[in-house]
């Protein structure tokens, strides 16, 4: 199963306002889609690698993600391709469809009339059939006002930090220091803003909105908020990369570390504590950034610099 470079492999995101079950079948089907097309054994597993760490990407939890994967391993690939998927009598079925708004009575009343008036229903249309009463989730007032997304709230274990403990070989979790709740501008009280991070991400999600703070300034007065389509790991990398005399204009870190800290300049990144604001989709990063830059007058600090690309 080969991945273009352009696919982008992005799962409906877990903080996102759909049913439970639409969330139970995303990882299996995907992992399962994985064990039927890959002949290779080593490709498959390569695959459903692959698509365990998007699906971590889009908030879904370890243990949904490894009950999938278990169930879709343990398929019989063969028996799948070459079993019949529909019973021989249902090919020529007809289905009749009622679509209702959502309503636990309702619905169980007309599933029962319906199993009562079947026979009848097959005498009038001539020809056995299926018939299948839907249900149409009713919209909130959220829903319909502003982006679901925004009241959407993730259910699952509390972290304590956004570390992704991968072990000596991601850097970030050193850096990833900050609590659930963030002061910024502590001594000035026309200024002072207090937000939230969201621990539900760590420094291996994509597409976020994140802030650095200067661990040497007193008061949470130098931070800078940024985003990134990859995630704030990855991104890391390029601010660390600015850390010389020759690049360090290129990144508001790097420069307010040469300005005011010139005797730290070789700790690097290690001056900061990093955190994940909020995760969200790339479309959205920029109007998430301009807004956190706005409501925490980060102009007026870190992102006041002008870099150079």
């Amino acid at each position: 199963m080969k991945y273009l470079p352009t696919d982008a492999s992005r799962y409906l995101h877990r903080r996102s306002d759909h049913s439970p079950h639409t969330f139970r079948s995303i990882p299996f089907s995907q992992f399962r889609r994985a064990v039927i097309l890959c002949s290779d054994q080593d490709e498959k597993l390569r695959s459903v690698e692959y698509i365990r760490k998007k699906l971590v990407n889009s908030g879904f939890r370890n243990q949904e993600i490894e009950d999938a994967k278990e169930k879709a391993l343990n398929l019989n690939r063969d028996t799948i391709l070459t079993t019949e998927r529909r019973r021989p009598e249902q090919n020529d079925q007809k289905q009749l469809t009622f679509l209702i708004n959502r309503d636990d009575f309702m619905i169980k009343e007309i599933k029962k009339l319906m199993k009562e008036v079947n026979p009848d229903i097959d005498k009038l249309l001539g020809t056995k059939t299926r018939v299948i009463v839907a249900e149409r989730k009713n919209s909130s007032i959220a829903s319909e006002v502003f982006a679901k997304s925004s009241f959407s709230r993730y259910v699952g274990h509390e972290k304590e930090d956004q570390r992704c403990n991968g072990g000596f070989g991601c850097k970030s979790c050193d850096i990833m220091k900050l609590g659930k709740e963030v002061t910024l501008w502590k001594n000035n009280e026309a200024l002072q803003k207090k937000i939230k991070l969201d621990f539900s991400c760590d420094c291996t999600t994509e597409h976020v909105i994140y802030i650095y703070v200067c661990d040497l300034c007193e008061n949470n007065d130098n931070f800078y908020v940024g985003q990134s389509v990859n995630s704030s790991r990855d991104r890391a990398n390029g601010h660390r990369g600015r850390f010389n005399k020759r690049h360090f204009k290129k990144s508001a870190l790097s420069y307010h570390m040469y300005k005011d800290h010139p005797i730290d300049v070789h700790k690097k990144l290690s001056s900061y504590s990093l955190g994940v604001i909020k995760s969200t989709s790339p479309a959205n990063l920029d109007r998430l950034e301009d807004y956190y830059v706005e409501h925490l007058d980060a102009k007026l600090s870190l992102n006041r610099y002008k870099v150079t690309v």
